[in-house]
């Protein structure tokens, strides 16, 4: 059970993933602890100056990027797509200190130990976040638990954590990362192109059996592959959805 928190910190750290995604990582004061399930999200409240300079109190919520292991610090990830004023702020404007609060715990897009043993997650751009968080607790915890990773984006650059989500599964047999890039002309990219679409969910439900799957993207991408998901028989009870407007 997580336990609603309303903290106030700091940006100690800014961390580029991709060229338009930034990692935010705020340091806990000592004794302070934010207990959050793999694949929740927090509001983060700061002051944003308008179209005239003017500060404004603005909240925005972001997926936690960080285990909940990790006692640290927490991350937040960013992407510009993800609209609203204080996105572009972060990404452009934002400087190490700045003071934010940080309220939370919120979502169902959650994991727990004895929830399956066999875990599908499908990610589209920034919807990786919650993915990441959930695959960074199962390595953390060392979770017999099989997991595989599908992961959509535009070009290879735009796989945010590439290098991290390589390493992992490197390391850890249990867990499999698949990319699909939709745009990659000219970026001599040879892996899997194309959408994740019918016959690709197809493909990897005719692998393996899944306990779950987590679907997190765009909301057509996620309808959409609900849908499909549906329409192959698998039970609605078992899909889990985030979308990112």
């Amino acid at each position: 059970m997580s336990i609603r928190k309303d903290l106030t910190l700091r940006i100690d750290e800014i961390i580029s993933e991709t060229p338009d995604t930034k990692t935010f990582r705020f340091y806990l004061p000592p004794g302070e602890q934010l207990d959050f399930l793999p694949g929740q999200f927090v509001s983060l409240v700061m002051m944003v100056p308008d179209a005239s300079g003017e500060p404004r109190k603005r909240s925005r919520a972001f997926s936690i990027a960080s285990s909940p292991t990790e006692t640290r610090y927490l991350d937040l990830t960013v992407k510009i797509n993800m609209g609203g004023e204080m996105t572009p702020y972060l990404l452009y404007h934002a400087q190490v200190g700045e003071e934010v609060r940080v309220k939370g715990p919120k979502g169902t897009f959650t994991f727990q130990e004895g929830m399956g043993e066999r875990l599908l997650l499908i990610a589209g751009g920034s919807g990786i976040v919650p993915s990441m968080c959930l695959l960074r607790y199962l390595v953390a915890k060392d979770l017999p638990v099989r997991a595989r990773l599908l992961y959509a984006a535009k070009t290879p650059e735009d796989l945010i954590f590439r290098k991290d989500l390589d390493a992992m599964a490197a390391a850890h047999p249990r867990i499999r990362i698949d990319y699909t890039i939709t745009k990659p002309q000219g970026t001599g990219w040879t892996g899997r192109t194309g959408r994740i679409d019918e016959p690709l969910l197809r493909e990897v439900l005719n692998e393996s059996s899944y306990d779950l799957v987590y679907l997190c993207g765009p909301p057509p991408m996620v309808e959409h592959l609900v849908t499909h998901l549906l329409a192959l028989g698998y039970p609605p009870e078992r899909i889990k959805t985030e979308k990112w407007v």
